[in-house]
């Protein structure tokens, strides 16, 4: 979702004080924008339901701030390690990770340009909330080894190779 339309969603879930008090505070071109969307809004008949704005905003939103951003790319290998693609691509989307570039630069070229693809559809929230918070509880786990036991692959992972190496 465009950045536009997502404020705009969020702001008409807000109050009128408080949306004129944001409005006022932006630039020209950036209000007049969220204006167009605000009355687009109001002419489709989305009621302006602050739960409606938390949905629209994604599950990225909710990545945030969370304690994965601790995290090192050397850990999120071990945790990721045996996930299915689809997985690995929606925990990559949830945020603007600090060990993302480092994560996907550990991986063959193609199998980063597949790993960087756009996710459809995202994750609802509270199920991308549920999924951090698991991938949290291991990545604590795997945090306390040693780093290079976090850099070792996984089962799965070492499959691969095997399987890259005789094809």
């Amino acid at each position: 979702m465009a950045a536009h339309r997502q404020s705009a969603l969020l702001l008409h879930g807000l109050g009128q004080a408080d949306q004129r008090w944001i409005l006022s505070q932006l630039g020209e071109e950036d209000r007049r924008i969220l204006a167009g969307h605000l009355a687009e809004l109001k002419e489709l008949g989305i009621p302006a339901d602050p739960a409606i704005a938390r949905q629209a905003g994604g599950a990225r939103a909710v990545a945030d701030q969370g304690p994965l951003h601790k995290a090192s790319a050397a850990t999120m290998l071990q945790v990721l390690a045996d996930e299915p693609l689809w997985l690995v691509r929606q925990v990559l989307a949830l945020a603007d990770w600090p060990w993302r570039q480092a994560y996907l630069e550990a991986h063959p070229e193609q199998q980063r340009e597949r790993l960087g693809g756009e996710v459809h559809p995202p994750l609802h929230p509270q199920a991308a909330q549920r999924l951090l918070a698991r991938l949290a509880e291991r990545a604590a786990r795997h945090g306390a080894a040693p780093a290079t036991a976090a850099l070792a692959p996984g089962p799965l992972a070492r499959l691969r190779q095997a399987m890259r190496r005789s094809a």
